[in-house]
């Protein structure tokens, strides 16, 4: 009989000390001030899960000049070209950026990154979808469409 192979399809990681992306006034889920990636393949191997999709924190995020917010989708993209194989990553991007072509079509040329994670949560978010807001991500005639 094969073993049951095991991929833990969204995960979080996060080491808060010397990022500056991250606001003063953020504060690490659960009070943990640090979940490291090392920390995450410890307790991977020991529940046997074999890889893993790393997804930036949403509440990482810096405002840009357009107002936009923009995700800190840098820890999981470097922990992820570190641990091909066993570590990949979404990417979160903020529709309201006034580039958010360019951010999308970037994903492609990112090693590690699968796919953009796309939350809709609230009505505002779902109407937002119906009108088209989401049409960067979702558009399939785009030659930069990625997984979403």
């Amino acid at each position: 009989m094969r073993a049951l192979e095991i991929i833990d399809a969204q995960i979080h990681s996060w080491a808060s000390g010397g990022h500056t992306h991250w606001a003063p006034s953020y504060r690490p889920p659960s009070g943990v001030t640090d979940w490291p990636i090392e920390s995450v393949l410890v307790a991977m191997e020991a529940v046997g899960v074999r890889a893993a999709i790393l997804d930036a924190l949403p509440t990482a995020t810096t405002i840009a000049s357009d107002g936009s917010e923009r995700y800190a989708n840098e820890y999981g993209e470097a922990a992820a070209q570190r641990y091909p194989g066993t570590l990949a990553a979404t990417t979160r991007y903020d529709h309201h950026a006034t580039d958010i072509d360019e951010q999308v079509a970037s994903t492609h040329a990112v090693p590690g990154i699968i796919g953009i994670r796309l939350v809709i949560r609230t009505d505002d978010e779902a109407e937002a979808m119906e009108a088209g807001a989401y049409e960067a991500y979702l558009n399939p005639s785009s030659s930069s469409r990625a997984c979403i």
